[in-house]
C-alpha cells in the first residue's frame, strides 16, 4: 500500500494541488511543520479502512482520527464507541465535533477535487466541506500531535490575514452547508465576515458578487454590506488586518516548486 505524506508550510508558496496530483498513493495523510504522528499510526488507520467492508468502500472518502495538543486538549465530545461511521459534514454540524482531526484521505477524491490557491493559507474546508457529504470512518484514537503556539508554529494569531483564502473558504463552503444553516443569525454571521475577508483581501464588490454567487438573494446582501463595512473599519482601527494576500502574488510569481515522493 502506497500513502503519500502531505506536509504543508507556513509562510512559504506551496502548490498544493499540483502536490496532490502527483501524489502516487491511494491515500494521502496532512502532517504540518508543527505536527507529529504516533508510532502506530498509519497501521491503525489501515486498520480502520480495512473494517470497512469492501462493498461499502466506495461510498467512504475516509479514516478520521483525534488530534491532540501540547495542552492536551483531545477534540470533545466524542462517540464512546470503537469506531462509528458519519459524513464529515455532519460531524462538525451536527454532532457538533470542531478541531483539528486526523483525515487518511482517499487521493482519488482529493485530485477531484483540488484545492485552490487564493494566499498563503490554502482554504482546504472548500475541499474538506465539497466532499464532505461521503462517509468517514471515525476512531477514537489520538494519532496525531499538535504544537500551538509555539516558535514557528502555524496557529492562528489574532490577526485577520490571509483574508482572500477564508473568503473564498466562505463562499464555498456556505453553499455545501446551507441545510445546516438553521437559524437567520448563522446566515447573516457567514455573509458579514465573507464581506469582511473580502474587502480586507482588496476583492471589489463585483467579484465579491460574482465569487458569493446564489448563497443569499442580492436584496440581503445590500442590506447586509453597511453593517459588515462598520465591521471592516473596527478591524482596521484595531490594527488587526494583514495583507497577506499583497505578499502572496508576488510569491506565485517567483516560487520554485519541488515534489518529494515517499513509499510505506
Amino acid at each position: 500500500m502506497r500513502i503519500t505524506l502531505k506536509s504543508s508550510i507556513h509562510a512559504g508558496f506551496e502548490d498544493y494541488s499540483g502536490t496532490t496530483n502527483k501524489a502516487q498513493g491511494e491515500f494521502i495523510l496532512w502532517c504540518d511543520s508543527d505536527d507529529w504522528l504516533e508510532p502506530n499510526a498509519i497501521e491503525r488507520l489501515m486498520w480502520a479502512w480495512e473494517t470497512i467492508p469492501e462493498l461499502s468502500r466506495d461510498n467512504f472518502v475516509s479514516v478520521t482520527a483525534l488530534c491532540a495538543t501540547n495542552a492536551g486538549v483531545v477534540i470533545n465530545p466524542f462517540p464512546n464507541v470503537e469506531y462509528q461511521d458519519t459524513t464529515w459534514n455532519d460531524l462538525s454540524e451536527i454532532h457538533n465535533l470542531h478541531g483539528d482531526m486526523l483525515y487518511f484521505t482517499k487521493a482519488k477524491a482529493l485530485k477531484e477535487n483540488l484545492f485552490p490557491e487564493v494566499d498563503f493559507v490554502i482554504p482546504e474546508s472548500v475541499v474538506w466541506t465539497k466532499i464532505g457529504n461521503k462517509m468517514t470512518r471515525l476512531i477514537p484514537e489520538v494519532l496525531q500531535n499538535k504544537e500551538y503556539f509555539t516558535k514557528n508554529a502555524i496557529s492562528f494569531n489574532g490577526k485577520m490575514e490571509y483574508n482572500r483564502g477564508r473568503a473564498y473558504a466562505l463562499a464555498n463552503t456556505t453553499r455545501y452547508l446551507t441545510a445546516y444553516q438553521r437559524t437567520f443569525k448563522t446566515r447573516l454571521w457567514r455573509i458579514i465576515n465573507f464581506i469582511r475577508y473580502s474587502l480586507h483581501g482588496e476583492i471589489n464588490y463585483s467579484e465579491q458578487l460574482k465569487l458569493w454567487g446564489n448563497n443569499s438573494p442580492k436584496i440581503h446582501w445590500i442590506i447586509i454590506f453597511p453593517l459588515a463595512f462598520l465591521f471592516v473599519i473596527k478591524d482596521r482601527l484595531q490594527g488587526k488586518v494583514n495583507y497577506t494576500h499583497r505578499d502572496f502574488i508576488k510569491a506565485s510569481k517567483i516560487a520554485v516548486i519541488t515534489f518529494k515522493r515517499f513509499e510505506i
